[in-house]
Parts: C-alpha cells; structure tokens; sequence
C-alpha cells in the first residue's frame, strides 16, 4: 500500500497543472524558441551563448524533444510538457533520497511534494519554457550523488554527482548557487569533523570545475553575457519578492523547514546557511539578481522542509488520524495561499511585470497573444508592422509564425531601438503603454483601430 501512495504528488501535480499547460508562450519562452532552439542544430546551440536567455543545456533538450511531436496536442502544451516531465523527474529523485536516507519519511516526502505542486512557484515554473524545471532535476540529482558519495557508494556517487554538476551550471550558470546549497545539505553526512573530510573539499571544487569544464570553449561569450548588467529593480524589492517566494511555495509547512523540533548539531547548522544564500548574493553582488533565479534551489529546501516534518510526525503519538488531519490542513491552506498572495501583490502595488511568483502577466487569463495575432491577420499583407518591447514581441512573431502569417515586423531590441516607420504602418502597444510617446518618436498621430485585453492597435499617420 505504502507504495502506492509516493502515487500522490505526482496525481495532484498532474490535476493541477493541467490548465496551466494551456498558457501562451510569454517572452523569455517564444525568445528561446525563435533564437535558439527551432533555427539552430545542436551543435550551434552551445555555440550561440549571446545572451543568458539561451540555456544551453535546456535548448538542446528541447530541440531533441522536437523529434517527438507528431501534432497530437496543441503546439504550446507540447513544447510545455518537457518541463512537466523534468519536475517529475525532481520528484521522483526526492522521493528515492528520502527513502535511502530513512524508510519513516514517507508521510513528510509526500506531504512536501503535494504542497509544492499547488504553489504558484511550481504551477509558474513546472510548466516554463525555461531551464528552471531541468535545474530542479539537476539539482535533486545531484543531492542524490552526494548521498552516495558520503555513504560509500563512490563511484556511482561520483558519477552522479559530477555529471549532474555540468549540467546544471551547462543549464543556468546561477545554478551554482543551488549546488552550493545540495553541498551544505551534504554536511551532516560527512565525518564528524566535517572540515576535515577531504571528500568535501573535492565535492566543492567539483562546483567551479563544472562551470569551467563547459564554458571555456565559449568563455567570452559568457563574460560577455554577465556584462549586459540584468537585475532586479533593488535589493530590498528583491530580498522581500525572494522571502515571498519561500512562502509562496512552502506555505505553512515553512514553519516547518524553518525550525527543527530537536537541537541540532553544528553540522545540521550549517544546513540553516541554505535559506539565507538568496540573500547574501542579493546584498553582496554587483546588481540584484532577479528573485527567479532562486527558484532553482527549490529541491534543496524541499529536503529541509522534509526533514523538519519528519521530526514531528514521526513521533509514536502521531496516529494515522493525527497525519490525514495535517495533510488535508495543508493542502487545503496552498490554493488559499496562492489567490491570497496575488491579491496582497496586487493590493502593494508589486509590479505584475516584475512579479513571477504572486500576480506575473503572463499567467493571468487576460494573457492571449493569439488574439493579438488575430488582429494582425485582418492588416493589409503589406503592412508594416511595429511591436514595442514592453508588448511582448517574441511571442506575436511566435504565434504568427505558427498560424503561417507572413509580414514585415519591427521591434526594439537592446542597444538598437526602431528609428522611423512608415506612414501607415501598424504601431502594436501593451495595454498600459502611453501612445504620446510613440507619436513623439516616429513623427505622427497614432489612431487607435483595435484592442485585446493585452495589446492595442495603432495606425501610424503621417
């Protein structure tokens, strides 16, 4: 029976992410598509590192992935899938640790992994065409290769643990950070004198080896990329949307994560240093990163969170009505907390355009660029047409690409903005954009001609 039971997450991740699979492709997502995937080979792939969008390792599992689409699905749900499968793929991970580690921690691994798949952060980033699902996966995996290396599995251990590591910095290049984290989670299981184990010392360098290993081919590329200065609006704005992020995904089982109800050791300690590496490298780097790039350290607090529930429920006075009550409690508390925190960010005035975890834009119902695209099939085939960038261009080009709409498009990109248009041209803004602006730049009068909840329609007049 008890096996069956690791059935659940994966039953309610499925349940829930199902609507959310429908979503239209956003930015980041489309760019990612259009840039790196869809016109490139894989070779090409690792040698395109022009901007960070271009997750290497994820590109090139995205491109294999292509292989397999036979149109039986929707062309968006298809390309969202693969992420789905990695997410499931870090389940399956901590569910395989966790019964190595201690048989008893049946009830706290599904409890966690039932919660985190009615959060927002693993609705958003389950489904994202991004490398954030493969990094959970790279992550765990990783876990999983220390766990061997400390229990005298070395060479698998090793093994997992090495290549994993490449991978997931091959992913993110930020991923070091979750790495570093897997490692501090480590500590507990190494000797005593955990300072003195020289298999750590080796495991550290494994971190900074992996980011070399496969970057050197391309360093200028990746130094180049780190120079474009991207980042969060400020320190504070992104130490508050990162704690946010913590009780967005854990809700009331972060108390849990947070505090141990057993005095912990000095190697345990060092487990606590895992909450608070957002932090450090939001308040010590150059420029905030934005709070997102935390989201790849999520397996690693899913461990903690396990473990703090395993030291309560594990007790002889825990019954199995004790468990069923705190289980219902929890996962009834999640989807409260999901439309809570998108009203909370709503009501404080949180940016929806810098927002990936309560309210973002693009998860809202209002997010249709397929209607936008519709509006496009109506203009005159000679049509010149001009997507600002705050409109999202990537993804209209996208889905009029895909719908077979031909047409001259223009947008600004970073570091060479659209000068002049032509007299008649069709000016597409985002919703909340301000067309004086435009009238200013391009020299005419813009008349509004259609809406959608996303975008308006302007003729330009000359």
């Amino acid at each position: 029976m008890k096996k069956y039971l690791y059935a659940l997450p994966f039953i309610i991740a499925a349940a829930a992410l199902r609507p959310v699979l429908l979503r239209e492709l956003w930015f980041d997502e489309a760019l990612t598509l259009l840039n790196f995937v869809l016109p490139l080979d894989l070779g090409r792939i690792y040698l395109s590192y022009t901007i960070p969008n271009n997750q290497i390792v994820y590109s090139m599992l995205l491109k294999i992935w292509d292989l397999f689409y036979i149109g039986y699905t929707d062309i968006t749900v298809h390309w969202r899938l693969l992420s789905v499968i990695l997410s499931f793929g870090m389940f399956a991970v901590i569910i395989h640790l966790n019964k190595k580690i201690d048989g008893k921690r049946l009830f706290s691994t599904i409890s966690v992994l039932s919660a985190i798949s009615l959060s927002a952060v693993f609705l958003n980033y389950a489904t994202a065409l991004r490398g954030y699902a493969a990094s959970w996966f790279f992550v765990s995996l990783s876990l999983l290769g220390l766990y061997n290396i400390f229990h005298n599995r070395m060479c698998s251990g090793w093994s997992i643990y090495i290549i994993s590591s490449i991978l997931a910095v091959g992913t993110v290049p930020t991923n070091l950070l979750a790495l570093a984290a897997a490692l501090l989670y480590a500590v507990p299981w190494m000797k005593k004198e955990f300072y003195r184990d020289k298999r750590a010392y080796i495991a550290a360098a494994v971190l900074p080896g992996s980011l070399l290993i496969f970057y050197l081919p391309i360093i200028g590329d990746l130094l180049a990329a780190f120079k474009l200065g991207e980042g969060f609006s400020g320190r504070n704005a992104a130490a508050l949307v990162t704690s946010g992020m913590y009780f967005a995904g854990f809700g009331l089982l972060l108390i849990f994560g947070l505090f141990r109800l057993e005095k912990p050791d000095k190697a345990h300690l060092m487990r606590y240093l895992i909450w608070l590496l957002p932090f450090i490298s939001i308040y010590i780097l150059n420029r905030p990163p934005f709070p997102r790039v935390f989201v790849t350290i999520l397996p690693v607090l899913c461990m903690l969170v396990i473990d703090g529930i395993a030291n309560l429920t594990n007790s002889e006075k825990w019954r199995f009505f004790h468990r069923a009550a705190f289980f219902l409690i929890i996962i009834a508390s999640q989807p409260v907390i999901l439309i809570t925190g998108a009203v909370i960010a709503e009501k404080s005035g949180l940016s929806r355009f810098e927002d990936d975890f309560f309210h973002p834009w693009y998860m809202f119902p209002g997010y249709k660029v397929s209607a936008t695209v519709e509006l496009i099939k109506e203009l005159p085939e000679n049509t010149t047409i001009f997507i600002s960038f705050p409109a999202d261009p990537a993804p209209v080009l996208f889905y009029a690409v895909n719908n077979g709409i031909s047409r001259q498009f223009h947008s600004d990109i970073p570091f060479n903005s659209v000068k002049k248009l032509d007299n008649g041209s069709a000016v597409i803004l985002r919703y909340d954009e301000n067309p004086a602006a435009y009238e200013e730049r391009f020299g005419g009068r813009l008349e509004k001609t259609a809406a959608t909840k996303l975008h308006t329609v302007f003729r330009l007049h000359k």
